[in-house]
Formats: C-alpha cells, sequence, structure tokens
C-alpha cells in the first residue's frame, strides 16, 4: 500500500514473523500474518502498529482475503475443517458462514454486504454467495457444471470460474444459478474471471498454451485480450483486479517478462469511451438508463469509492445526500 504522499508504507509489526497483505479498501487492509506461530487472519489500517488479529478462538489458522465497507472475508480452521469467514473489525465479530451441509467452505470476496465464494457439497465445489449469514447462503453451481468458484462481486453479479463439458469456463452470475452466463472465448482452453466492477469481469484465457490477461464486458464476445498491448516480449499474463471511475478502466494483474526473465505487477488502464455517468452498471443493451443503475449508485456509494462522489466535492463529508441528488438530476438528463 502507499501512503498519501506516494511513499511505500509497511504494515510490517515487530510481534510478527511474517506477514501478508491480500486485500485494500478505504483504509484498511486485510491479509494474514505469524504472530503465535500460526497463521491468522489479519487487518490493519495503514500502518504496523494498527494490527488487529481476527483469528477466531479456538482455530487452527485462518486468513482474511477480501475487504470492503468494514467487513473482512476469508476463511478459518476449526477442528481441521475449512469454513468461510466473515469479520467486522475484530475476533469477537467472527461470523461462520459455511452452508449447512457443506464440508469446506471459504469466502473469497466482499463488496456492498455481500460475500461471495465457494463450498463443498455433495463432494463437489460449489460457487456461492451470502448476505452475511450462513443461511442467506445462494448456491450457484448449475447441474452442467461438475464444479466453480465465484472469486468476485460487485453490486449483484459474481464472478469467477465453472467446469462445463470437463472445460474451466470464465462464469458470471447475477444472484442466482439460473442466470450463469458462460464467458470463455471462442478458441480458448481454460478460462476464468478474477475479479468484478460495474458489469465488467477481469481474468485471463489460455490460447495455445499461454495464459492471456482479458476483460469482458459480461458476454463471451466482449472478450478483450489485453496481452496485445504489451511492448516488448512476454509469456504469461493474468488479469486480478478491476475498477473503473467516472471515465477510466484499470485493470491489475501480472506478466512473465521474456527480456527480463521475471514476473512483474502490471496496470492496464484507457478512457472509457462515450462514457455516461449515470449508466453506473455500463449496461449496453437498451434502455441503456434502468433501475439496475439506481443500485449500482447506491452499492457503490455505501462503498465509500469515488465513482459516488457526484458532486466533486472535497469537503468533509465527501459523499453526502448531495450525492444523491446529483445523481438523480444525470439520470434524468440521461446519455447523449
Amino acid at each position: 500500500m502507499a501512503s498519501d504522499n506516494g511513499v511505500a508504507a509497511s504494515c510490517a509489526d515487530q510481534r510478527l514473523s511474517r506477514s501478508q497483505a491480500f486485500a485494500a479498501s478505504g483504509s484498511q487492509q486485510a491479509g494474514q500474518s505469524d504472530g503465535t506461530g500460526v497463521l491468522q487472519a489479519t487487518l490493519w489500517t495503514g500502518s504496523g502498529a494498527s494490527w488487529v488479529d481476527l483469528a477466531p478462538v479456538g482455530s487452527s489458522g485462518s486468513v482474511a482475503l477480501g475487504v470492503s465497507g468494514g467487513q473482512q472475508v476469508g476463511y478459518a480452521i476449526v477442528s481441521g475443517v475449512f469454513l468461510a469467514s466473515l469479520w467486522s473489525g475484530t475476533s469477537a465479530s467472527w461470523i461462520d458462514l459455511s452452508p449447512a451441509g457443506s464440508t469446506d467452505a471459504r469466502a473469497l470476496a466482499v463488496q456492498g454486504g455481500r460475500q461471495a465464494g465457494q463450498a463443498t457439497i455433495g463432494g463437489a465445489i460449489h460457487a456461492g454467495w451470502w448476505n452475511g449469514t450462513a443461511a442467506s447462503w445462494v448456491d450457484l453451481n448449475t447441474a452442467a457444471m461438475s464444479s466453480s468458484i465465484a472469486y468476485a462481486i460487485s453490486g449483484s453479479e459474481q464472478a469467477g470460474q465453472a467446469i462445463a463439458s470437463g472445460v474451466t469456463r470464465a462464469a458470471k452470475w447475477t444472484g442466482t444459478a439460473a442466470s450463469w452466463v458462460d464467458l470463455h472465448p471462442a478458441g480458448a482452453t481454460f478460462s476464468a474471471a478474477r475479479g468484478a466492477y460495474a458489469g465488467r469481469q477481469a481474468g485471463y484465457a489460455d490460447f495455445a498454451g499461454v495464459r492471456h490477461a482479458g476483460v469482458w464486458s459480461g458476454s463471451a464476445a466482449s472478450w478483450e485480450d489485453l496481452s496485445t498491448a504489451l511492448t516488448g516480449s512476454w509469456g504469461e499474463t493474468q488479469a486480478r483486479g478491476i475498477f473503473s471511475d467516472a471515465t477510466t478502466l484499470y485493470v491489475v494483474g501480472w506478466g512473465f517478462n521474456n527480456t527480463s526473465s521475471r514476473f512483474e505487477a502490471l496496470l492496464w488502464t484507457r478512457p472509457l469511451a462515450g462514457t455516461c455517468y449515470p449508466n453506473c452498471d455500463g449496461s449496453t443493451i437498451a434502455p441503456t438508463l434502468n433501475v439496475q443503475d439506481f443500485t449500482c449508485f447506491i452499492n457503490r456509494f455505501a462503498s465509500g469509492e469515488t465513482y459516488a462522489n457526484c458532486d466533486h466535492s472535497t469537503v468533509p463529508p465527501v459523499l453526502n445526500v448531495q450525492d444523491f441528488n446529483c445523481f438523480l438530476n444525470a439520470f434524468a438528463i440521461g446519455c447523449p
């Protein structure tokens, strides 16, 4: 992570023999650390001194893999079983999200008060999502899938992968198993979506044995190969995260630089052509503006995203009721 002046800041703490941060949102960072000889889910707020041990009592290991809106998700190992986990900043806040009947469960992403991940049910891994409790689990696996995983969640959308007809395919859902969309690009032998944001998905697909980073806009036909934008000689590339504000698309990942013979972090950016601010969900099918854009705006407001600062205010609170009024006005004007 970086401080406001662009200088790298460390979250290391002298109590820890090792630590890793896997996700960040707002002022929070989530990951794991070894302070007691056991890897434990950990939360920071910008410094080593802010370290918070999230490990549930009785766990033999845990990790926080996602953070958003004051919630952290991951898993904890209790009595040898992996339990999907949700925290709200403290160890005592731990909630076991594991669905009834599951033998292994892991929460991999969180956004807008919803969580996404996987649960092993009947010997098969099923993608699914929650709304804060184990009982809220929604199974996204279909009869056509031998297994599936949801790696990301954005608003009402979940993204990940599903094995169908013997092929691992990038997948997206909008809340139900029946909503499954196969994102697998033509000619690929393997694909997976690892990030989702405002109607777009980021991930990778294998062509001729080489993994290519790419993005989708909700369909297999929308696949865009990001590796073609790189200069020089590159091998495998992967996209792992995606974000957009009102004007720009950002995708992060990594690739193997054949010249330097090492993996290197990558950031792709590009202007959003024909951007229409109130088209929050990025839909292109008429009518472009609809109730889904209101839901999208509310979710992004709740997550404290820059996009929701519609009136561009800079005096705290940056996000307030004026941003709702601004969005309503922009919606009423419509897209050109």
